[in-house]
């Protein structure tokens, strides 16, 4: 019976615990929308970043340079620092830059084409006269021009077909390198309310740990006044077991998350 009641209470307790923490959270209001920000028409090729965070307050600054450690960064900046240094969004924009240069060349190959050449030669050196068989001194300089000029005419659309999958293969980049920089943003932001969620779980935990062991030592003093019965004390041992066992599972929860959450802003 004490186990049913102890489960709907540590269920409250939880949740109002998680709803004030996340109420007290320090994540902006628009962090949606830089983490689902679109592309613009014609789309960059370089690597976009998340909106700048606020400034820090004189108040933080004074602290962290009195510890003498910089700041903690602020869900804002570790998703911005975490979208600059993706190694996926920067292969993407590398990709991208393939294809744009692709589809100029596309494009360069349709329009008409002008090349020349200059050249220009000179030698010198002494040859024998057969007029008068002496020696004399030559000296020779030779010069070439040329202009050549390429017209396309008709290829059998291939070349209007090349633009146009260069163009598709170009504004596909465009979208595949906004989705890798959402999905990093919004993985980052899981990471970060993992954090926020675990803490509070291990904080009720600790607390609900506390309250079976302090139940658990007073059944034992009833149990040698012969208050209550050797099965009542072994029912609240199991529960301040299993609330034991559950501040173990929720404290590696935690660690996990945080492993997770410095992979990224780290």
């Amino acid at each position: 019976m004490k186990r049913t009641v102890l489960i709907p209470l540590l269920s409250i307790f939880w949740t109002l615990g998680l709803m004030s923490l996340l109420a007290a959270a320090p994540v902006p209001s628009d962090m949606q929308g830089a983490a689902a920000a679109q592309a613009a028409p014609g789309g960059a090729d370089s690597v976009k970043s998340v909106p700048a965070a606020p400034a820090a307050s004189a108040a933080d600054n004074a602290v962290s340079t009195a510890e003498g450690e910089p700041a903690p960064m602020t869900l804002e900046e570790c998703m911005r620092y975490a979208v600059e240094h993706s190694p996926a969004v920067r292969r993407q924009a590398y990709t991208n830059r393939n294809y744009r240069q692709n589809y100029i060349e596309s494009v360069a190959a349709l329009v008409p084409s002008v090349s020349g050449t200059v050249g220009a030669s000179t030698s010198f050196g002494r040859s024998v006269d057969p007029e008068t068989n002496t020696y004399t001194d030559v000296s020779n300089f030779d010069n070439s021009y040329s202009l050549s000029g390429q017209l396309p005419l008709f290829a059998g659309l291939t070349g209007i077909n090349t633009v146009r999958a260069a163009r598709v293969m170009r504004l596909q980049g465009v979208e595949e390198l906004q989705l890798a920089r959402d999905e990093i943003a919004l993985k980052t932001m899981q990471a970060y309310f993992d954090v926020v969620y675990y803490t509070e779980s291990v904080r009720l935990a600790r607390e609900q740990l506390k309250t079976s062991t302090a139940e658990l030592e007073k059944s034992r003093k009833l149990f040698e006044l012969g208050l209550k019965s050797a099965a009542d004390v072994a029912e609240v041992e199991s529960q301040q077991a299993s609330d034991d066992y559950l501040l173990t599972q929720q404290e590696n929860n935690l660690a996990l998350a945080e492993i997770s959450w410095a992979r990224r802003c780290v």
